[in-house]
């Protein structure tokens, strides 16, 4: 079966996809309507948002049911998406059936709100603003068939990420669309050299898919600290129970939940972590929603960066990471240097999952420029 992704971008909504690709404006370059209008409607009126999300990366899911194939391109570069007559961002990360897009959304709150959705004569052109924003230190949809996985925000070049392993890491169905499959017994990992990024705040998430529970450590994101036994950050699976860590002024800082992890199964972690001196926050999240808060006192200074790994750990300042091998699938790995509040890593669980959007196909397509509520 075809599928295809597709990010779109509106003022509060960042995306990103497999195909590199950020557009925005009309597919001519100019201010030509698309062909017939807009017969379809993203309706975000599921569930009621409590704050503004500003600059948010929505995901789009659209099927055959949604699309008409045969005005589609087959790399689906000709859609357009409208929020009250303005051109939205997007990229698209994998444009079979459904197309999956990441579309980046100015502001996010309340109910309501309405983008439409129609189909341009000509191959958009490049966007004028990234799908993801500044927020966005790196972001990896590990969608790609073969090599070193992608940073869909373009911070990291190709060089500055390798994919390590005794074989290559595998492409695997994801939670949204291809993820990458890990074996301990290959040494797989993917290292960023990510030495300029220093944080103050941040949050990193990810999707995980363990085969079996380890009596150990399974990593989904990790960042030594200097060359030794802590982590900077830390998040994955400490003997069959969720866990995160985090270093503070004065030594490592462990999260662990009470809820045990489960095989076979994809769940979501992110661990955010606030800059406030004495009265910093680390907040463990599971599947969108609260699961720990940690108060500490403080990050340490910038100074002792490490590279960021995915599906291991390095406690000993080697070259490349050896411990906390995961056996399991990744999806989906984001690195920002904001804190996200609870109301974001909800929403943004809600948008991966599917959660948000009510989708209309218009009997009779209306104008693009039509409002959004």
């Amino acid at each position: 079966m075809q599928r295809a992704l597709v990010w779109i971008v509106v003022p509060w909504l960042a995306a990103c996809g497999r195909f590199a690709f950020d557009a925005v404006g009309s597919p001519a370059g100019d201010d030509e309507p698309p062909v017939g209008g807009c017969p379809l409607a993203l309706n975000l009126d599921r569930t009621q948002l409590q704050e503004q999300l500003v600059d948010f990366p929505l995901l789009v899911r659209l099927g055959s049911e949604h699309v008409d194939r045969t005005r589609l391109q087959p790399d689906a570069r000709n859609l357009e998406f409208f929020l009250d007559g303005a051109v939205l961002a997007y990229e698209i990360e994998d444009a079979g059936d459904p197309v999956l897009a990441w579309v980046r959304v100015p502001v996010l709150s309340g109910s309501g709100l309405v983008i439409r959705v129609g189909y341009g004569a000509r191959t958009a052109a490049a966007a004028s603003q990234p799908v993801w924003s500044a927020a966005y230190a790196a972001v990896f949809h590990l969608a790609e068939p073969s090599g070193p996985p992608r940073d869909a925000t373009g911070h990291y070049a190709a060089a500055s990420i390798a994919e390590l392993g005794t074989t290559p890491i595998a492409t695997v169905p994801g939670r949204i669309g291809d993820g990458r499959g890990f074996q301990s017994i290959r040494n797989h990992a993917v290292q960023v050299d990510a030495l300029d990024l220093r944080y103050s705040a941040f949050t990193v998430s990810g999707w995980m898919y363990e085969v079996v529970l380890p009596t150990a450590y399974h990593a989904l994101v990790t960042r030594e600290h200097a060359t030794g036994a802590d982590n900077f950050f830390w998040i994955g699976d400490h003997a069959g129970s969720y866990s995160g860590e985090v270093y503070r002024s004065s030594g490592g800082l462990l999260l662990n939940s009470n809820k045990p992890a489960a095989v076979n199964k994809w769940v979501h972690l992110a661990l955010g972590v606030t800059s406030a001196g004495v009265n910093s926050q680390a907040t463990l999240f599971i599947d969108g929603g609260v699961d720990l808060i940690q108060s500490m006192d403080g990050l340490p200074p910038p100074g002792t960066e490490r590279p960021i790994v995915l599906g291991a750990d390095n406690n000993s300042g080697a070259a490349e990471p050896g411990v906390d091998l995961l056996d399991g699938r990744l999806d989906e790995v984001r690195i920002e240097t904001v804190a996200r509040s609870t109301e974001w890593v909800r929403a943004d669980h809600l948008s991966m999952t599917d959660q948000l959007i009510r989708y209309e196909v218009l009997p009779t397509a209306v104008s693009c420029d039509a409002p959004g509520e």
